[in-house]
């Protein structure tokens, strides 16, 4: 399996679509930050490199971060935040 140049991270920042506040009073949708471990949560393999994706919804313009795996998981937002959301191996992050 190929490994993307510039994967000699193991954790990376990115930004995520988070619309789980659909129909509350919560603002729509919102971009979170989130840190991840930079493998593939189905075959640890590595993640591929994240690019910005501008996008327009509900009237404004978002930017929000998007990656193929090399290995041809997808990495759904939902997904994403949930296992963001996980404890972290090593401890809590900073």
């Amino acid at each position: 399996m190929p490994v993307p140049v510039d994967h000699d991270l193991t954790e990376r920042a990115v930004r995520v679509i988070d619309r789980s506040g659909w129909g509350t009073s919560a603002a729509y949708p919102q971009i979170r930050t989130v840190i991840l471990t930079w493998v593939c949560p189905v075959c640890h393999g590595p993640r591929g490199i994240p690019k910005s994706h501008r996008f327009h919804e509900d009237g404004h313009w978002l930017t929000c971060d998007r990656w193929d795996n090399p290995c041809g998981h997808l990495d759904l937002y939902t997904a994403v935040l949930a296992e963001a959301r996980e404890p972290h191996p090593a401890g809590p992050r900073p």
